[in-house]
């Protein structure tokens, strides 16, 4: 063997090598998708541009009790064990097929023969391989419960109705509503029944005519304070009808309210009326008693206990004694200390001394021993008392049950307690996680950059040597090679920028943006001439952030606009600035109005897109464009968003196809 065919004899061995490296790295991309796919718990298929089933995952084998020798190489429509009858469906496919296009939230019915129906939702994304193969991502989401439950609610809503109806006829109230553009009532039987008058309908004149003279003016001022928004747009009132068929005046109470539409006009008054003749009677003769009853009313709400001068106890109301159980006699002096529970005793009887001594007010908490046997905690307060010329007389006190209140209000603490630390060391495991995961992404993307590099060094090094021997497939799949490595270098790139961007990792200091502006236009300052591009950069404020994330923020603006230029069409971009502040900063979502902001806008005459994508751009891999026309990973705005993100800012992008694209970047003039 020659020297000729042993140098050929190694690139060759040198060639296998590095194909067989490209393979099994394939080979480990392919076992990943495989496992992420089947982690997945959504039915998700692949199909060919025939429709073929090339892949599906186990939540569709679940879902529908099969099997992949069922499901794979099949057609679409002809899959036995997913009974979707619906050719509309299958359009669809085809038509984002033929069409590059993709779909989400089409419902489809299923009729399962045993078991029930079921209503799903398909969502399907357009993709090419890296052969160039046309293939649709299909998944299937379930919502069939969903569906039960809203229907379940609106017959729980319909049941509920009723029951306010029958409610409304029990207690029985008069229901009416005013029309607000031609004053006329519209009112059911009971009010036509209150008022004396058996019409269904009568005018608002009418209706004040029915309520006594003294009570109509009274009665429509604040009707239109509450068509006018006073008061809450709430109605509530009493007036008094002379009730026509027995000749006697009736007092009724008047409740309702105002609806009014988004330019604050009232369009609607509904409420309801009901007769409270016997009360208004029965609070009048309260009132003429009110003053006679008051001190025997008060007593009998709460236990009630006094003392003398010398700390004795000399009475007990009802309450406390039925309370107790006891009597009179047993109770009185200290006999009644004998009910507190033991491990309260002496704090209570320190507070007790103390305050008797100090003539001051007191209040404790304690265990009482009620007339069952139970210890109930009560509240005990008291306050000293003094007789006109200042001569003390002894205390009054109240006592109050609070043993529910209190026994919920520990079990809350209990609970807050528990959650607290629940929380501690869901914070703690997270940030461990956060830890992890920023280490994995840091030696996962090394660790995948060394053989890209690898791939790249012995692919070149074959193009370099001489073609005669390696012929035009040859050459083209290293290309193929060489090319897929430099995306999945950048990509790696890309997803570890993207995982770095944390609100903590440094700390911020005043950044002139002009400057930044200035050396992100230097480091393109070649394809700017290469394009012909024009660029204009009003002035632009300073701002507290970090340094390196405001560079790659207008770096990746920068960059976008000039990859998206029009063909044959020099790009042309503006950078400007404004402050903001107040009301202006109400359309943007998140943005406090009390600080200011500037708002940044990068405008170019791009290609555009169609603007309702213009939130799905800001996703990471979300692109609108094919790999093969514009290179990028899809990431560079999603960097952008979390940059501006954990700036305490917004960013935006509006945009026309053929007309260019104005991206409005909002961050905080100083934190």
């Amino acid at each position: 063997m020659n020297e000729q065919q042993s140098a050929n004899s190694a690139e060759t061995e040198q060639l296998l090598n590095a194909l067989e490296l490209a393979r099994q790295q394939l080979e480990d991309c392919r076992q990943y998708n495989d496992a992420l796919t089947a982690t997945i718990r959504i039915p998700t298929l692949v199909l060919n541009h025939q429709l073929i089933v090339t892949s599906s995952n186990n939540a569709l084998y679940e879902k529908f009790t099969t099997s992949p020798k069922d499901i794979i190489g099949r057609s679409f429509d002809s899959l036995e064990h997913c009974p979707w009858d619906a050719p509309n469906l299958v359009q669809r496919l085809k038509d984002a097929i033929q069409q590059g296009s993709s779909f989400n939230d089409f419902e489809v019915t299923c009729h399962f023969p045993v078991e029930k129906k079921y209503i799903f939702l398909f969502n399907a994304r357009y993709f090419l391989n890296s052969t160039g193969a046309i293939l649709l991502l299909v998944s299937i989401i379930d919502i069939t419960s969903e569906r039960n439950e809203r229907a379940q609610f609106l017959r729980n809503k319909h049941l509920l109705e009723e029951r306010i109806t029958l409610a409304v006829e029990a207690a029985e109230m008069g229901t009416w509503e005013l029309d607000m553009d031609t004053n006329l009532i519209t009112w059911d039987q009971r009010c036509q029944e209150l008022f004396g008058i058996g019409k269904e309908n009568v005018n608002y004149e009418e209706f004040l005519d029915a309520l006594h003279p003294d009570d109509r003016e009274p009665t429509d001022t604040i009707v239109r304070k509450v068509q006018q928004g006073f008061l809450n747009g709430k109605y509530n009132t009493n007036y008094r009808t002379l009730y026509q068929q027995e000749a006697t005046t009736k007092w009724l109470k008047a409740s309702g309210r105002v609806y009014f539409d988004n330019a604050g006009k009232a369009v609607r008054f509904a409420g309801t009326v009901m007769d409270y003749t016997q009360q208004q009677q029965n609070e009048q003769l309260l009132s003429e008693s009110e003053e006679r009853f008051r001190l025997a009313a008060d007593a009998a709400a709460v236990m009630i206990w006094l003392t003398d001068m010398d700390d004795q106890f000399n009475y007990f109301n009802k309450s406390w004694l039925q309370f107790t159980g006891n009597d009179f006699e047993k109770e009185i002096g200290v006999g009644w200390k004998s009910g507190i529970y033991a491990g309260d005793f002496e704090q209570c009887d320190t507070v007790y001394t103390t305050s008797f001594r100090k003539r001051k007010a007191f209040s404790v908490e304690l265990r009482l021993l009620r007339n069952d046997g139970a210890y109930r905690w009560i509240a005990n307060a008291g306050v000293p008392r003094f007789s006109p010329a200042g001569i003390f007389e002894g205390f009054v006190g109240t006592c109050i049950d609070i043993h529910d209140q209190k026994m919920t209000r520990d079990e809350l603490e209990k609970q807050v307690t528990q959650r607290t630390k629940l929380l501690s060391e869901a914070i703690n495991n997270l940030e461990v996680s956060n830890q992890n995961l920023e280490e994995f992404a840091y030696v996962a993307s090394h660790d995948l950059q060394e053989p890209l590099r690898k791939i790249q060094t012995f692919a070149n090094r074959l193009k370099e040597k001489s073609t005669s021997n390696i012929n035009g497939d040859t050459q083209l799949y290293l290309s193929k090679i060489t090319g897929a490595a430099l995306r999945m270098g950048r990509l790696i790139n890309d997803l570890l920028n993207y995982s770095r961007l944390q609100k903590t990792e440094l700390q911020l200091e005043r950044v002139d943006l002009n400057v930044i502006v200035k050396n992100v236009l230097f480091d393109y300052d070649l394809v700017i001439q290469e394009k012909s591009a024009v660029i204009e950069v009003g002035a632009l404020p300073e701002i507290n952030a970090i340094p390196l994330r405001m560079h790659q923020l207008f770096q990746n603006l920068l960059s976008n606009a000039l990859k998206f230029a029009r063909p044959d069409v020099p790009p042309h971009l503006i950078i400007s600035a404004t402050p903001v502040e107040g009301a202006a900063l109400q359309k943007y979502r998140g943005l406090p109005a009390n600080r200011p902001f500037t708002l940044i806008t990068v405008e170019d005459n791009g290609i555009g897109f169609d603007n309702v994508y213009a939130e799905k751009i800001f996703q990471v891999f979300q692109r609108l464009n094919g790999a093969k026309e514009y290179e990028g990973t899809g990431i560079g705005l999603a960097i952008c968003r979390k940059i501006v993100s954990n700036h305490h800012g917004v960013i935006v992008a509006n945009s026309q196809e053929g007309k260019g694209t104005t991206f409005t970047v909002l961050l905080p003039l100083y934190e």
